[in-house]
């Protein structure tokens, strides 16, 4: 997302929001549990956790037979927090609507976890992240993997939708639905050619843009059943919710990681105690996120 107000009205209209840890069909990843639950321990009953960029509490429901003393969730929507706090009520919460990660409250936590979240703060802030912890705490994270699975995806989606954007779909289609009103011979001719248009750039069509290929589609072959102003709305309505759409696919793509981030990343003073390595989903070939982490020994800021 480019901005907080996006944020904000992403989960506004998507309050229980799961969709990087859900199947198309809405099941359960259960790659991303076992993850967790493998990785996480048990015997957390005197320990606390945060996770940043939490959203509405996916993650804190995927281990949420942990007994933590404690959970926390950083976000900068106030809309995921207060999702969050209805989908996980024993969470505390903390706004945070800058890059900058409170150092003071991260010193608190046994645990930082994050899925799909930090990497949206840069890459200095997970850089940085060592010296934001306590010893004998642990950071880990799975982050965007540029060109893998969830990425290739999402760029494909992001190139369809520029596509549209490049030959005016949306304003084209609102001056052929005009001529419904104003000269319907015009526009039986208008219409079958940008149709047409449209069918010769099938193989770019994905995901959002080939759902307003396919309703556009209906209403000038149908147009007929449907109200002028209905038409016209659905166009002016499907511009709005593809940008939305848009400026999301675009952030998921430009904060994914790459190697040279990666390197980057754990480069340095504290080198020897990260970990990382690609985390693959079962029958996918290409790695879906960067699987992360760093661990607080006593002697690290010695080292």
């Amino acid at each position: 997302m480019g901005t907080i107000d996006d944020w904000n009205q992403y989960w506004k209209e998507n309050p229980d929001s799961k969709v990087l840890f859900t199947e198309d069909n809405g099941k359960s990843i259960s790659d991303f549990e076992q993850f967790w639950s493998q990785n996480i321990p048990n015997d957390t009953e005197m320990q606390s956790v945060i996770d940043i960029a939490c959203g509405a509490g996916a993650l804190f429901q995927s281990f949420g037979d942990k007994p933590f003393n404690r959970k926390v969730g950083l976000d900068c929507s106030t809309d995921a927090l207060n999702s969050l706090k209805k989908n996980v009520p024993d969470a505390q919460v903390i706004l945070n609507k800058t890059s900058n990660l409170p150092k003071e409250k991260l010193l608190e936590f046994d645990f930082i976890v994050s899925q799909f979240g930090i990497e949206y703060l840069g890459v200095d802030a997970i850089k940085n992240m060592p010296t934001m912890m306590k010893e004998g705490s642990k950071f880990i994270a799975l982050c965007h993997y540029k060109d893998g699975h969830i990425y290739s995806r999402y760029k494909r989606e992001k190139e369809g939708m520029e596509s549209l954007f490049e030959i005016h779909a949306f304003e084209n289609a609102l001056q052929i639905a005009n001529l419904v009103a104003t000269d319907p011979n015009a526009y039986e001719k208008r219409a079958k050619q940008y149709l047409s248009h449209l069918s010769t750039l099938d193989n770019k069509w994905c995901a959002g843009s080939l759902h307003f290929v396919n309703g556009i589609k209906q209403l000038f072959l149908s147009y007929k059943q449907y109200a002028h102003s209905d038409i016209l709305a659905w166009i002016k309505g499907f511009e709005q919710q593809l940008g939305t759409i848009y400026r999301r696919v675009s952030a998921i793509c430009d904060v994914a990681l790459s190697t040279s981030d990666i390197k980057q990343i754990t480069s340095g003073k504290y080198s020897d105690s990260w970990g990382v390595r690609p985390f693959l989903l079962k029958n996918k070939e290409l790695p879906v996120a960067w699987d992360l982490r760093f661990n607080k020994r006593v002697n690290n800021e010695k080292a």
